[in-house]
């Protein structure tokens, strides 16, 4: 009121028979500048974006059980269930650049918040980089691996089986939704046996060639992962690359456009490329936000679930 009152005041005052002065032509451009700066900086201020910190601050409620698919230590799952009567499942792969520095404690939060929403949830953890056996081909093994394992699963609607990633996890989401399109000839052929209904990638790596051309700390785990360069290892990465086999089931793409890690032109050249999938823009997020079960994507998350359990039915 301060301000408005002030300015109101300097335009009258500099205001002579109708005809704008100096001065009053100086308090419009100051005007216009103030408009401008709080347009753009405050609404920044507003919308900061979530750290990993943050995410790892969050609370949660433990698991129903573990349970291991695998000999491996790294080869197990943490399963939450509603106690309702046959819910939807919930397959959860977490991120982390493939890297056996982080695990699937993070995304903790968001696996009981899904249980808190009626969904049994099935959080698994795979060998990454790093670990014995992680990589190519073994971290894409113990995913279809712990997919297949949920078939044994009692009390879950297994005509409702969705998977759904977070990055580099994200990467693994999408590719068992094309995982059907392998070549007969390639070893992970077939591994997939159980049934999938739907994907949702957030803040997926759908395009793993072009992934590995950035430089900033996720994107130069993708050689690692690998075992080289696309430029030396092309069929491999044409084998584990979403974005060359495209999908064969339903899949949603939910990023955040402010997303610094994994930038959202991963996830709208995808959805561009097959009528199988589809994108959600969310505009100011980043890359955590898409975990943070306390903020706006949340309900994005629910309603990517129930959208696809609708296509299931079908």
């Amino acid at each position: 009121d301060f301000l408005r009152t002030n300015i109101g005041y300097s335009m009258r005052r500099a205001s002579v028979n109708g005809k704008q002065s100096r001065e009053a032509i100086r308090v419009r451009v100051y005007l216009a500048c103030l408009f401008a700066w709080f347009c753009l900086v405050v609404p920044l201020q507003a919308a900061e974006q979530v750290s990993f910190s943050d995410i790892q601050a969050l609370e949660y409620r433990a698991p129903n059980e573990v349970i291991s698919y695998g000999a491996s230590p790294y080869q197990f799952a943490e399963y939450w269930h509603p106690g309702t009567a046959e819910p939807a499942l919930v397959v959860l792969i977490h991120g982390g650049c493939w890297l056996n520095e982080y695990g699937l404690d993070h995304i903790r939060a968001l696996a009981s918040k899904l249980m808190d929403s009626g969904y049994a949830v099935w959080s698994t953890e795979y060998r990454r980089v790093g670990d014995v056996g992680g990589g190519w081909p073994g971290t894409f093994e113990d995913i279809a691996d712990s997919l297949n394992y949920t078939d044994k699963l009692l009390n879950i609607n297994q005509r409702a089986k969705f998977v759904m990633g977070h990055s580099a996890g994200g990467h693994l989401a999408l590719w068992t939704a094309a995982a059907g399109h392998l070549p007969p000839q390639s070893r992970l052929s077939q591994r997939i046996k159980t049934k999938i209904q739907g994907v949702i990638g957030l803040a997926a790596i759908a395009d793993l060639a072009t992934y590995s051309l950035g430089t900033n700390s996720c994107e130069v785990v993708t050689e690692k992962l690998m075992g080289g360069p696309a430029s030396v290892l092309a069929e491999r990465y044409a084998l584990s690359s979403p974005s060359s086999l495209l999908p064969s089931i339903d899949s949603i793409l939910i990023h955040g456009e402010s997303d610094n890690i994994v930038n959202i032109s991963q996830s709208q050249q995808y959805a561009a490329s097959s009528v199988r999938a589809s994108i959600v823009s969310l505009k100011g997020l980043g890359h955590f936000d898409m975990i943070n079960p306390a903020g706006p994507v949340f309900d994005k998350i629910i309603g990517a679930l129930e959208t696809l359990k609708l296509e299931a039915v079908k």
